[in-house]
This record gives C-alpha cells, structure tokens and sequence, in this order.
C-alpha cells in the first residue's frame, strides 16, 4: 500500500524533494531505479522508472522513494553528465530517451521532473 508524503512542491530543484513512502514488493537497495506493480514499489525491470529508493527496503517493509528532487544514494557518478534508463532498468549516460537526471557530484543526481510528466 503507497503512503503519499510529499516534502516539497513539483519541478524541484535540490533543495525540493518530493518523496513518497511505498511497500515493497521485493527487497530493494538504495539508488534502486524502480516502479510499481499492484500499488507496491519493485526494482525497475524496463527503461520506464517512477521513483528512486533512497533506502534498503525488505520486502514488505515501507521505504523512502524520491520522485523529484536530490538523490544522494550513488556511487560512481561523473559530474555533470547526464544519466538515462536503459531497457533494463539500471542507470547509462547512452541516451535512451528515457531522461533520469544530471549528476552534481560522483554521488548526487538531480530529478528535475518526475518521469511520467516528461511526455515518456
């Protein structure tokens, strides 16, 4: 079941988030690009993320999902590049068209937008 906890207002900007808590439906790692399948977030599987797990989540536990805004859960990330999903979920700065945010540090990325207000 999604519990709606919105922290901020829409096109955010990183001092903005805008999270929302959800079940998971598996265990799920923090920076987990994921979506939803019967109301309960899941690992994405495809190129059509509509949250970012900003914790480890069990399964069946509740856990903190951004949808814009901040994320400050990877590792690895080069400055200034902008990153996509690819077709199976995980993070490339190939462009996909499936536009996830521009890093601003090797471990913060910034979501301007949620996913599914950008027209994808």
């Amino acid at each position: 079941m999604a519990t709606a906890i919105l922290t901020g207002q829409g096109g955010a900007t990183p001092s903005e988030n805008v999270t929302q808590r959800f079940t998971a439906n598996a265990a799920i790692t923090a920076g987990n690009l994921c979506d939803f399948t019967s109301g309960q977030a899941k690992k994405c599987t495809t190129a059509a993320p509509k949250v970012i797990a900003l914790e480890n989540v069990s399964s069946g536990a509740v856990g903190k999902f951004l949808v814009t805004g901040l994320a400050n859960v990877f590792t690895g990330l080069i400055p200034n590049n902008t990153y996509y999903c690819d077709t199976s979920g995980n993070l490339t700065t190939t462009n996909t068209g499936y536009l996830v945010g521009v890093a601003i540090s090797s471990t913060e990325m910034v979501i301007k937008k949620p996913w599914w207000e950008r027209g994808l």
